[in-house]
C-alpha cells in the first residue's frame, strides 16, 4: 500500500470521464489498497481513481462502520427525498459547501475489486459517503467562491462530499 498524491481540480483527468475497468487483476487490487490508504491519510470519507491520477471507474468510501470499494459504479435509482448537508472534496482543499442537496438514498451497482457483482442501497440519513462524481468527470453544479472557477467560464466547482471531511 502507498499514499498517493491527490490531484486538485485544475488537473484535466478530473474533468474527463474515467475508463471502465475490464480486467480485474493485481493492478486493481493494489489501486484499491492505495486508495484506502490515501483517503484515510487525508482524513477523507471517499476517493475516486481519477483523484489520484488513475482514469479508471474505481471508488472507495467509508462512513462510520460502513466500507465500500466499487469498480464501475453506476447509480440505478435515487430517492425523491432530498437532504441538505455540509460537504467537502479532497480535490478542492479548504472549500466546504453548506446546504448541499443530495438524495436521501441511492441504489448503486458495481463490482468489488475481485470482479464480483455488488449492489448497494445507501441510506444517507443526511450524511455519508456516496457520490460517484469523479468517475463521471467532475462537473460544476453549485456556486462556490470565484477562486474555484477552474473552468474559466464563471462557473465554480461543486463540493461532492460528506460532513467536515472530504469525499471524492
Amino acid at each position: 500500500m502507498a499514499v498517493r498524491k491527490i490531484l486538485t481540480l485544475d488537473h484535466p483527468v478530473l474533468r474527463a470521464k474515467a475508463k471502465k475497468v475490464s480486467r480485474f487483476d493485481t493492478h486493481i487490487e493494489k489501486l484499491v489498497s492505495d486508495m484506502w490508504e490515501t483517503m484515510r491519510s487525508a482524513e477523507g470519507v471517499g476517493l475516486a481513481g481519477p483523484q489520484i491520477g488513475e482514469s479508471l471507474r474505481v471508488l472507495v468510501a467509508e462512513y462510520k462502520d460502513e466500507h465500500v470499494a466499487l469498480i464501475n459504479p453506476e447509480i440505478l435509482k435515487r430517492s425523491d427525498e432530498i437532504l441538505l448537508g455540509t460537504e467537502g472534496c479532497l480535490s478542492i482543499p479548504g472549500f466546504v459547501g453548506e446546504d448541499v442537496p443530495r438524495s436521501a438514498a441511492v441504489t448503486v451497482k458495481g463490482r468489488d475489486p475481485k470482479g464480483k457483482g455488488a449492489a448497494r442501497r445507501d441510506r444517507r440519513r443526511g450524511r455519508g459517503p456516496y457520490a460517484p462524481g469523479h468517475p463521471d468527470g467532475c462537473r460544476p453544479q453549485r456556486s462556490a467562491p470565484p477562486q474555484w472557477d477552474t473552468w474559466g467560464n464563471g462557473r465554480s466547482a461543486a463540493p461532492l462530499s460528506a460532513p467536515g471531511r472530504g469525499w471524492g
